[in-house]
């Protein structure tokens, strides 16, 4: 009886420490749960950056082109000014129109900020000229 009573408080001690609470995504999105996590990582978040919104009005795609490239050290030769919104928070840019400026490449005249979290494809790389880069979008609003 005595061993039945350890084994039953050795079962609950292990299930106590190694419970489900540690599969939860993290709430930071530090693991990429939020954004493709199968071949995203995260880079750093970013706030209140100058963007133009590439892409359909209607939120069902799109990107946007930042006024800096990322990732943000300059010593990174993979850096690239475009970021693909994740799926998950595609609903942030919807009702925002395309920046009618966004097919000159060199426009400075930026209407659109942003808030959030880039994740580079490093994972599982896919095979592109240019670093694919993504954005999980915390806020997103037109300047003035």
């Amino acid at each position: 009886m005595k061993r039945n009573i350890i084994s039953c408080a050795s079962a609950l001690f292990f299930l106590a420490v190694f419970s489900c609470e540690r599969d939860k995504p993290d709430p930071e999105c530090r693991d990429a749960s939020c954004c493709g996590p199968t071949y995203n990582q995260y880079v750093e978040s970013i706030k209140d950056v100058s963007v133009h919104l590439i892409g359909s009005p209607n939120g069902s795609s799109g990107a946007l082109r930042a006024a800096i490239a990322y990732p943000s050290d300059p010593k990174n030769p993979y850096r690239s000014r475009y970021l693909q919104v994740c799926p998950n928070s595609r609903g942030k840019v919807k009702g925002f129109s395309p920046d009618a400026e966004f097919k000159d490449t060199t426009a400075t005249e930026y209407i659109y900020r942003v808030s959030g979290k880039v994740f580079a494809d490093v994972v599982n790389p896919r095979l592109t000229a240019t670093p694919v880069l993504s954005i999980y979008i915390d806020t997103f609003e037109k300047i003035n």
